[in-house]
């Protein structure tokens, strides 16, 4: 069962998050709307070295859980 949050808090202001949590595995979306583009941790996340978002941009973040593993092949 998957469980949604809607517009949960994020670092920037103008930003819009949605959480998904499922059992494995928490998706975020997340549209940018500050008016600039933004390099640095949105969501208070671990942050990956080079990972922008544009104004207007519309992204998705995956975090997985140690249970998480890939389907079958």
């Amino acid at each position: 069962m998957i469980r949604l949050e809607p517009l949960v808090p994020t670092r920037v202001p103008r930003a819009c998050a949605n959480r998904f949590s499922g059992k494995d595995q928490v998706v975020w979306t997340l549209y940018n709307r500050s008016g600039r583009e933004f390099d640095g941790n949105g969501l208070g996340l671990a942050h990956v070295a080079g990972a922008t978002m544009d104004n207007g941009e519309v992204t998705a973040v995956a975090q997985r859980t140690p249970s998480w593993s890939p389907g079958p092949k």
